[in-house]
């Protein structure tokens, strides 16, 4: 279970999220990003792990911090909708 970080290599927007099966090809779900990808196309974009987490409730809870960190709801910065912790 991690927390990682998709970041648009083309304008720099970022995008956190987390992943309970830690699958290297999977860059987020969040409606934003997906429009992004449809884009800039999935080559623009490079996957960082954050955090690994033990828990489903330090992966809800971590996902919340790093999104609040890197101020990924801010439309200028990231594509993240919501302040984490839900879906996934």
């Amino acid at each position: 279970m991690v927390i990682y970080k998709t970041t648009n290599i083309i304008n720099g927007k970022i995008y956190i999220g987390k992943d309970k099966h830690n699958n290297p090809q999977y860059l987020g779900s969040g409606k934003i990003l997906k429009q992004a990808i449809s884009k800039y196309g999935r080559e623009s974009f490079k996957k960082d792990i954050l955090e690994v987490c033990d828990s489903l409730d330090s992966l809800s809870t971590q996902e919340k911090y790093w999104i609040k960190k890197f101020n990924t709801t801010d439309p200028g910065v990231g594509y993240n909708i919501s302040e984490g912790g839900d879906g996934g």
